[in-house]
């Protein structure tokens, strides 16, 4: 049983005063068939605690997997410490079902003296914007908090303008606080003269009889060199990530930052982006790779007033794929649909992948057109495609891989652009790992999209009422309800750009 649960971590709850708050991952079978009681331990006796224990389901991005065992749920214990606690006494979660009992979690009283004397805060930057001089960062406690700032060397409490600190939402750190039935104002800012920029200032931040000191300094203003200011900002930046984040979740951005490089200038990366090519030994080897697990992939493509030259390099970027187990679904949205129709039908007679459908009367907007496509799709899994843009020769192999390791009901790929003539490649979009509250701000998805059919059906087509960020819309959609999502840190997909696209 005790591989059913993971901990996670052990602080104050912001909720209610005396209120301590342990959190993890459990797999739904903990969930549904096992009761928690939390105690403590004094002088050998047991006092009980009122618990409540929450299990919601934890978003797809944000399970946890251990071998073959899924933590699919979230579970959040909070406990009121209703009686005075000493340093030797001893706090214990316990998890019940019938006469069995485990204990989850041990620790000292004096823990838990600590965790209840502490404020949740970070302090993520300070420095001057404009003519302004800049604190920002983020507190929450059961009590409201009061900040006041005070000069270090005079001892004098600065009085702040009026409207100051600002309060706004901070999803990104709500997320560690699970206990919360809905979203609070934890972010703040606080805007001063510029002349403070200059001051050797301390941040008092109070919540009832509890305070906490934090000392302002301009972003490395008190050392000599760039170089030492740059290892200032940056020793800063790990320790409020790791305040908010957690020591693992900040050793992984470490480590993309330090991968991703310098930006690239056009001309580097059209080189390097060359370079990336498959040779001819790579294309034989994957098209002679045996898969245990063969999808089929229905490639989405829309048409309207299409150029026939761009059509002709993407069938042919389709056709080109080392990984042959899919199909490619025209749906034309045209006034006249008559010239793309012949000019379709010199292909797919040739090759049976290739179909084409108009059956509603255009001139149909994309999501219309989009959602006509799927009605002749058959495969596994469909992927989104524009009519002029390419794929890259192994983008499909790419993903049967990754579903080869791991079942995932959505895939994305990194994507770049090209121009007219295909011979200059540029505008890289290398992007994160499945990041939530960046795809709340910007669709960083885009393509390349690949999503379970079966996953479709559950969420439904494009709707009409988005057509212009259709994609969007469905995307948010489908990471909502999928069962895992992947990315593939490759370039697997071109955007043209020419004088006609958007």
């Amino acid at each position: 049983m005790s591989q059913d649960y993971l901990f996670k971590e052990i602080r104050k709850g912001v909720t209610a005063t005396r209120q301590i708050v342990a959190t993890g991952y459990c797999t739904a079978t903990f969930a549904d068939e096992w009761k928690v009681r939390a105690v403590l331990i004094q002088g050998g006796k047991e006092k009980e605690l009122a618990c409540v224990c929450k299990a919601d389901p934890a978003p797809s991005f944000d399970r946890q997997r251990v071998k073959d065992k899924l933590y699919s749920r979230m579970l959040t214990i909070s406990v009121n410490i209703s009686h005075k606690v000493d340093a030797k006494d001893s706090f214990v979660l316990y998890a019940e079902k019938e006469k069995d009992v485990v204990q989850l979690c041990h620790c000292k009283g004096s823990k838990i003296i600590k965790e209840l004397q502490d404020i949740h805060y970070a302090i993520d930057a300070v420095h001057e914007e404009g003519d302004v001089f800049i604190i920002r960062g983020w507190a929450i406690d059961s009590e409201e908090i009061v900040i006041t700032l005070q000069d270090r060397k005079t001892g004098e409490i600065i009085t702040l303008p009026k409207g100051m600190p600002e309060w706004y939402m901070r999803s990104d750190a709500m997320r560690r606080f699970t206990e919360c039935e809905q979203a609070r104002k934890m972010g703040f800012s606080i805007k001063l003269p510029l002349e403070f920029s200059k001051r050797s200032l301390v941040m008092k931040l109070r919540a009832g009889k509890y305070e906490k000191r934090e000392n302002i300094q301009m972003d490395g203003s008190h050392f000599v060199g760039k170089h030492f200011q740059t290892l200032y900002v940056n020793c800063l930046r790990v320790v409020n990530n790791t305040k908010t984040f957690g020591f693992r979740n900040t050793c992984t951005k470490i480590k993309r930052h330090l991968t991703i490089g310098s930006p690239f200038s056009h001309k580097d990366y059209n080189k390097w982006a060359r370079k990336k090519f498959l040779t001819d030994k790579q294309i034989a080897e994957q098209k002679n790779t045996a898969f245990s697990y063969n999808p089929k992939f229905s490639i989405l493509v829309p048409l309207y007033e299409s150029d026939e030259t761009f059509l002709k390099a993407l069938i042919e970027s389709v056709q080109a794929q080392t990984y042959s187990n899919w199909e490619l679904c025209f749906s034309d949205g045209s006034k006249d649909c008559s010239r793309l129709k012949n000019y379709i039908e010199t292909y797919s007679k040739k090759d049976n992948r290739i179909k084409y459908i108009a059956g509603q009367k255009g001139p149909l907007g994309i999501s219309e057109n989009t959602n006509q496509a799927y009605e002749i799709a058959t495969g596994d899994y469909i992927v989104l495609g524009d009519h002029d843009d390419l794929f890259t020769n192994d983008a499909l192999f790419e993903c049967v891989k990754v579903l080869n390791k791991q079942k995932v009901q959505v895939i994305y790929t990194d994507e770049d652009k090209t121009d007219e003539t295909e011979k200059t490649y540029f505008n890289p979009n290398f992007k994160p790992d499945f990041n939530i509250d960046l795809l709340r701000s910007c669709n960083y998805i885009c393509h390349m999209f690949v999503v379970e059919k079966s996953l479709v059906d559950k969420v439904g087509l494009f709707d009409p009422e988005y057509n212009g960020a259709q994609d969007y819309d469905f995307i948010f959609r489908c990471v909502e309800q999928a069962d895992g999502i992947h990315h593939i840190p490759r370039v697997l997909y071109h955007w043209r750009a020419h004088k006609e696209s958007t």
